[in-house]
């Protein structure tokens, strides 16, 4: 530009010595002089703008890698910004090809324009370098949120397999807890029942097989519905109500006694496994 003005001077100078006849000629120079300095500054404003431009979005383009870069780290990141960062690795991408694409245009521009400042080069070809180093960070924040997101995958995967597994378990031990108390419940399950003669027939507990046949209890088809069920770990003693009491099924001597109190018979069991461990039924004949 100072080149230009020096030129324009000199011929300022010149003219000061020139005849008159050469006023038009030195007129039509200086009109075209004029108007190669204008394209000139009209150029240099294109390429000052494009320039500014470019430079605005590798601004934004750095606010948005800070956040990413303090974010992507987090292993808590909810979806949010989880979605934000991904809609700013979009937009970062579209800027830097409109970045590529504007610094395409001036080279060109460059390299058919009068113009030769090797600083305007100088900032050209730094912006190139800028933008191929984005365009590489940017990858590689892509590249690190996609095995990122594969590893959470499989974290997520392997939790919701876990839970499925102690659901699993839970849902097993409790079926066993179940199992367990219902064989307890079992194991620990008595019935009894007392009666005259008369009403044990009645029920099929006790059965007479004839003339001089001995009377026989709870064989088959025997009314178990007319028992009392009982916790053998609960039942201490069975009161009778009866003067008269005669125990028919076998439980071990030892294992209990026929107590009276108030004139009437109460069965006292004084060892409850050992009451009940050859039969879990128990039948008195009371008349």
């Amino acid at each position: 530009m100072k080149q230009l003005l020096v030129v324009l001077a000199v011929l300022v100078f010149a003219s000061c010595h020139r005849q008159p006849a050469d006023v038009e000629s030195l007129q039509r120079q200086n009109d075209s002089l004029m108007q190669v300095k204008a394209q000139l500054e009209s150029e240099t404003n294109e390429y000052l703008a494009s320039m500014n431009e470019i430079e605005a979005n590798f601004d934004k383009v750095k606010q948005m890698e800070n956040y990413i870069q303090i974010n992507k780290s987090s292993e808590n990141t909810n979806q949010d910004v989880r979605s934000k960062i991904n809609d700013d690795i979009l937009l970062m991408t579209d800027m830097l090809k409109k970045n590529k694409e504007q610094i395409a245009a001036l080279t060109h521009k460059m390299g058919k324009s009068a113009i030769k400042i090797r600083e305007m080069r100088k900032t050209i070809e730094r912006l190139n370098n800028m933008l191929n180093e984005k365009i590489d960070l940017i990858q590689s924040l892509s590249n690190e949120l996609q095995i990122k997101d594969a590893a959470i995958a499989d974290l997520n995967k392997n939790v919701e397999t876990l839970n499925q597994d102690v659901a699993n378990l839970k849902t097993q031990s409790q079926s066993q807890q179940e199992q367990i108390v219902s064989q307890d419940e079992k194991l620990a399950t008595g019935w009894y029942v007392f009666g005259s003669t008369k009403e044990l027939k009645e029920h099929k507990i006790l059965t007479s097989g004839g003339f001089l046949s001995s009377t026989k209890v709870l064989q088959r088809d025997f009314d178990k519905e007319y028992f009392v069920k009982v916790d053998i770990r609960q039942v201490k003693s069975i009161p009778l109500y009866s003067k008269k009491a005669k125990v028919l099924t076998t439980h071990p001597v030892g294992s209990y006694s026929l107590d009276k109190s108030d004139g009437n018979y109460v069965l006292t069991i004084k060892d409850y496994k050992e009451f009940w461990s050859v039969s879990r039924y128990l039948v008195v004949k009371v008349d």
